[in-house]
């Protein structure tokens, strides 16, 4: 509670003293506040509550209240369906307005950063709240509230590099987490090699934990390392391996698609081109991603890409026109005419940075 007015005492200018002469409370007596919970303490709590307008906590919600953290927490680790459904509780958990509340907003963008999007559009989506929750960074939160704002503000770093933070001690529980947040920031820094160091720790933690959901997703972070590295052969092996369990665990979509954009990638820098035609051509839905991969594998048959790229034009417009653009890039680009022009569309493409390296380099 008292690490709660701390951060609205200073946010408002006001000065602790002035403030607790116009309250008639005793400086010492807020300072005691900090560390027992007495009759002294509660008086301060309720004075402050009435001048800041905030709610008493309702202590009869306490299992609810710490119901939903657990499962919360839970879902999250396990990276279990439809975390989203929490947020409706969460937000009214919000509106009771009451010292949890920083603790509730925590929980807040926890779910809300665990959907399978970029983490450049995860951060953009909501930069706001991270931004209000580092108010209460330094004295706030206890462990494993402590762990779960850790790993966010790493997340929330976007592309700048975070040192591991050996002054932290985190609980072992929750370290496949801190290594996952980690491992993200290494990629999103372009240091690939420490990715693949945190990615290993982060791995070995969830497999220990049997938090196979979550070993899915950080894996395509260690792919996209392996295959940036030139690590074709074991990507391909890896990738492969985990095709096979989503597919057959009939895991959602977006996973098995992320998944198969880095097996592709893997099998072009193998030279496996038939690899990857075979693979594409048989779906019945074809996405923009596939196109690509499909084009740049037929790239090494005249006439079979001629027919990859007329079968692209007839059914082009059930594409964006964003999708349609990075398709032609590609195109412009395989047609090795007006280089530079294409390289510099080509950054632009979305594609992964196995393949635009290998763009890069071989075609």
């Amino acid at each position: 509670m008292i690490a709660f007015y701390d951060v609205l005492i200073k946010e408002k200018g006001f000065t602790k003293e002035g403030l607790f002469d116009e309250l008639n409370i005793s400086y010492t007596s807020y300072t005691r506040a900090k560390e027992k919970d007495t009759t002294s303490s509660r008086i301060i709590i309720d004075k402050l509550n009435k001048y800041f307008n905030i709610n008493e906590l309702d202590y009869s919600k306490q299992d609810e209240y710490e119901e939903t953290l657990n499962n919360v927490l839970y879902r999250f680790y396990y990276h279990g369906e439809n975390i989203l459904e929490f947020e409706p509780l969460i937000l009214k958990y919000i509106d009771d307005n009451n010292y949890l509340k920083p603790l509730f907003l925590l929980l807040l963008l926890l779910i809300k950063s665990a959907v399978l999007k970029s983490p450049q559009r995860i951060f953009e989506d909501n930069e706001e709240l991270y931004h209000e929750l580092t108010r209460y960074k330094n004295t706030y939160f206890v462990s494993p509230f402590l762990e779960i704002y850790t790993i966010l503000d790493i997340c929330y770093s976007k592309n700048e590099y975070k040192e591991f933070d050996k002054e932290v001690v985190f609980k072992d529980n929750m370290k496949g987490l801190i290594y996952n947040a980690y491992c993200t920031n290494a990629y999103l820094a372009g240091k690939y090699d420490l990715c693949l160091y945190y990615a290993r720790e982060c791995k070995d933690q969830l497999i220990k934990d049997c938090n196979y959901n979550r070993l899915s997703i950080v894996n395509l972070t260690y792919f996209a390392c392996l295959n940036k590295l030139g690590e074709y052969s074991k990507c391909l092996t890896e990738c492969r391996n985990q095709l096979l369990y989503l597919t057959q665990t009939k895991t959602e979509k977006f996973l098995i698609r992320s998944t198969e954009i880095h097996y592709y990638t893997a099998c072009i820098g193998l030279y496996e081109y038939e690899e990857v035609i075979n693979n594409i051509i048989t779906k019945t839905e074809i996405t923009t991603s596939d196109y690509i991969f499909l084009l740049v594998a037929g790239s090494h048959n005249k006439k079979d890409y001629i027919k990859y790229i007329e079968r692209f034009k007839s059914e082009e417009s059930r594409y964006t026109e964003h999708q349609r653009d990075d398709i032609y890039t590609i195109i412009g680009y395989l047609s090795k005419k007006q280089r530079s022009i294409y390289k510099e569309r080509l950054a632009k493409v979305n594609i992964n940075i196995g393949l635009m390296d290998i763009l890069l380099k071989d075609y």
